[in-house]
């Protein structure tokens, strides 16, 4: 269970997507460098900070590696 309601994207990054579960907390995360949008990342959040699950031109194709 994820229990995190707020996350600070890394450096340099900002939040597109948040994705949430059943108990409010954030268990995803999609961002993109905050002056070019030509890469989205794929962040899974954790108690322990994110984890970075992959990257893509495309955010619609990182959602399909979401584990819902």
């Amino acid at each position: 269970m994820i229990v995190k309601s707020n996350v600070d994207p890394p450096k340099g990054e900002k939040i597109w997507v948040s994705y949430i579960d059943q108990e409010g907390g954030i268990k995803y995360i999609v961002t993109s460098k905050t002056n070019n949008r030509d890469i989205y990342f794929l962040y899974r959040v954790s108690n322990d900070g994110l984890t970075k699950i992959s990257k893509n031109k495309n955010p619609s194709e990182l959602e399909r590696m979401i584990k819902y």
